[in-house]
């Protein structure tokens, strides 16, 4: 079988010639058949159909459509062996497989399927979307952490991001050209780097143009050709460059190089305020400085900030108070009340740089350093009344001690009846009164924890009156005034401890008595020279101003006579403030030179009592007092003293002077305020019964029958005597009748 030679022209395809594959021979390529009009099969035109040589057939994909269906539109292929398809049979055709127009209400229809389908499909999108984005929130919340480490991340990014910006901004050019635009030029870095329009690098300037250069600074007559390299001058520079000079042009050049002159002698100026030399026992530090310069841009300012020293070994150090602007003004700096707030006790030192327009610093210039030591006074302590419980007076003594070192005196005190009148470093320890936590061991966890973190405390100067200029030379213009980050919100620092008293072992006070009795509590603060305060101490004591209640009193179980002058009272009283006294009288005046008064005596629920001689109405008085003194007002009861009897009288058979019965009646009257009346009635004087006849006591009544004991005529006398409600007697009263017996009665048999 024949194998076609690579390198045969048939194999380039810039050979108008090809191989025919039966005998090998060249031939003429074959021109490429056009497409039939219709879609029908290509056929070879212009070219001799003996010398064509046919391709082989391209298979077709098979389709899922129906074999004998074509698309519309569209003429099936022809197949081999079949004619051309004639012009009118593909006319007809045509018509006949084109689409057929739809009415306009199945095209609304189709167009609100369409619409229901896009809107379904849009539905099931939102309903993902929103379950994304409930569990992109469920996750935050149970996984905060992650979320935080990823906006970290992110913040650090942009961050760095900008680092890069600015870092590779001084390798970026700026460019431009000339006015008459002869000359082109490139400045590197493109923007000034350093403040308020000043480059603190030189600016390389490449100048370029197809004429010669020329360029001079400011208004100097020294005209330079430009030989590939211009030199900038420190200074406030304007450049002109042409290359001609009816067109000039400009550019302006701020360039400081150089930082300000040294602030020697940076050092602290602690005045009169010095325990010792490298000690103070105030937060608000001083500082003094040699005055800087800067030649060429101008001195802008001063930056200043405070470092703790926080490991005397290494002396490592960490920021107390960030930096903070001063005026180019001054040469001197007390921190404000604000600052100083923030300090606690430690080694301080002081750091200050100099700053031109152009932003350069001189090098941190450190301060000699100074330790801070405001423990406050030691031990305050304050005694109400020698340490009573209790107390009826709102006028009380107060005793007063604390301990303090003689550097820091003299001592002031403040002494309030409310403890939000007075600021605590830290709170009194309540719940031993008079005896708080008043410091002593300074590395205890209570003084730990109270103390306020300072580090990286991002505090500046006050934009205050406070920041005024110490120095009365220095030049004190609104545009001197301190400035910086004032953003904290922490209560300012403020000495308010000079207009204190002075110390004093004791003191008179007043008790607050607004809301009545109870426990009242006198607070107390010292301070020392430089106003650093002790803990708030306190004491207490109960103001009781209210005598003993519940307050009863009777005579006799509040009986309202008696027929004895000897009588049994019943007392009662309360109070918390024990013991409880009392005092009786027969006056109101309780003077024992009038009749009888006690002194005060102990508190008994029971007490016999003797009331004044004579009958008639009787008042006992009594009052009570408290252990605190508070009195009562008296109190009194009433009882009627009875000694006298009834009177009375009896008449036998309503006084006739004879009888001839034993039976008779006795007609009384009796009379005696004191009820019940009672009576006896005897034959006999003794009232005997063993003698005669002989009642015992029944109620009075006034009229009584009664009979003799025997009946043997005479003279017969009966005795009666009455009793009053109170026991007492009355005298014996009697009454005569002569007793006749009738005569027998006849004797019928005589």
């Amino acid at each position: 079988m024949f194998k076609p030679n690579p390198l045969s022209p048939i194999n380039d395809p810039a050979d108008p010639r090809v191989r025919n594959p039966e005998n090998n021979s060249l031939v003429s390529r074959p021109i490429k058949p056009k497409s039939s009009p219709v879609g029908g099969a290509s056929e070879p035109y212009g070219q001799d159909l003996n010398n064509y040589i046919p391709k082989p057939p391209v298979p077709q994909p098979e389709t899922e459509m129906d074999p004998g269906i074509d698309e519309p539109g569209q003429s099936p292929p022809p197949q081999a062996g079949q004619p051309k398809e004639s012009a009118l049979s593909r006319f007809r055709n045509f018509f006949k497989n084109r689409k057929k127009k739809k009415n306009p209400a199945q095209k609304i229809k189709e167009a609100v399927d369409k619409n229901r389908k896009r809107a379904q499909k849009l539905g099931k999108v939102l309903r993902w979307l929103w379950r994304l984005f409930s569990i992109i929130v469920d996750l935050a919340i149970h996984y905060w952490y992650v979320t935080l480490t990823l906006l970290f991340v992110a913040v650090i990014f942009l961050l760095v991001r900008r680092i890069i910006d600015t870092v590779t901004n001084d390798n970026k050019s700026g460019s431009g050209t000339s006015q008459d635009g002869t000359i082109s030029y490139e400045i590197k870095p493109a923007a000034a780097n350093g403040e308020n329009g000043w480059y603190t690098q030189l600016p390389t300037i490449n100048l370029n143009s197809d004429k010669s250069v020329y360029y001079y600074f400011n208004k100097s007559s020294n005209v330079k050709t430009y030989d590939g390299k211009v030199v900038v001058p420190e200074g406030d520079n304007t450049l002109f460059y042409y290359t001609s000079a009816d067109s000039v042009s400009s550019l302006k050049l701020k360039v400081d190089l150089a930082p300000p002159s040294n602030p020697n002698k940076f050092i602290e100026n602690m005045d009169d305020d010095l325990v010792d030399k490298d000690k103070t026992c105030t937060k608000k530090l001083k500082y003094k400085w040699d005055k800087s310069a800067d030649g060429v841009s101008g001195l802008a300012g001063y930056v200043m900030f405070v470092m703790k020293e926080i490991d005397p070994d290494s002396h490592k150090l960490e920021m107390a108070i960030d930096k903070f602007k001063v005026p180019p003004s001054r040469t001197n700096y007390e921190l404000t009340d604000k600052q100083a707030a923030y300090l606690d006790d430690g080694k301080y030192f002081g750091a200050l740089t100099a700053k031109d327009m152009a932003g350069n610093e001189t090098k941190v210039n450190y301060s000699t350093g100074i330790e801070i030591i405001t423990t406050g006074p030691e031990n305050p302590k304050v005694v109400i009344n020698d340490g009573a419980e209790r107390t009826a007076d709102v006028n009380v003594k107060l005793k007063l001690s604390v301990d303090v070192d003689d550097e820091f005196k003299p001592v002031r005190m403040k002494i309030t009846n409310h403890k939000e009148d007075l600021e605590d470093p830290e709170d009194a320890d309540e719940d031993d009164a008079g005896t708080p936590d008043t410091g002593g061991d300074s590395d205890s966890d209570s003084d730990s924890e109270a103390k306020l973190n300072i580090t990286n405390k991002a505090l500046a100067a006050d934009d205050s009156d406070e920041a005024a200029d110490t120095d009365p030379d220095a030049d004190t213009s609104e545009d001197d005034e301190v400035t910086g980050d004032t953003g904290s919100d922490s209560d300012e620092y403020e000495d308010d401890t000079k207009n204190w008293p002075e110390f004093a072992e004791e003191v008179d006070w007043v008790l607050d008595s607004s809301e009545g009795d109870g426990f009242k509590k006198v607070y107390v603060q010292f301070a020392d020279k430089c106003g650093n305060k002790s803990h708030v101490t306190y004491d207490e004591i109960f103001l009781d101003n209210t005598p003993p209640q519940d307050l009863q009193f009777q005579i006799n179980s509040n009986a309202e006579r008696t027929s004895d002058k000897n009588v049994t009272l019943g007392i009662r009283a309360s109070d918390d403030w024990t013991p409880i006294k009392m005092m009786i009288s027969n006056n109101s005046s309780f003077d024992g030179n009038i009749n009888t008064t006690t002194d005060w005596i102990d508190f008994v629920n029971v007490y016999s009592w003797q009331l004044t001689d004579g009958d008639g109405p009787k008042t006992v008085y009594i009052k009570y007092k408290d252990g605190g003194d508070n009195t009562t007002e008296p109190i009194s009861d009433d009882i009627i003293l009875d000694t006298t009897g009834p009177t009375g009288a009896i008449a036998i058979n309503n006084g006739a002077g004879e009888t001839s019965s034993v039976s008779i009646r006795l007609f009384l009257s009796y009379s005696d305020p004191w009820t019940p009346i009672m009576m006896k009635v005897s034959n006999n004087l003794a009232f005997n019964p063993s003698v005669s006849n002989t009642t015992d006591w029944m109620p009075a009544m006034p009229v009584f029958n009664w009979g003799f004991s025997n009946n043997i005529a005479g003279n017969k006398r009966v005795f009666i005597q009455f009793r009053d409600g109170g026991g007492n007697l009355s005298q014996i009263y009697f009454d005569d009748i002569t007793y006749t017996p009738p005569p027998p009665p006849p004797d019928d048999g005589g």
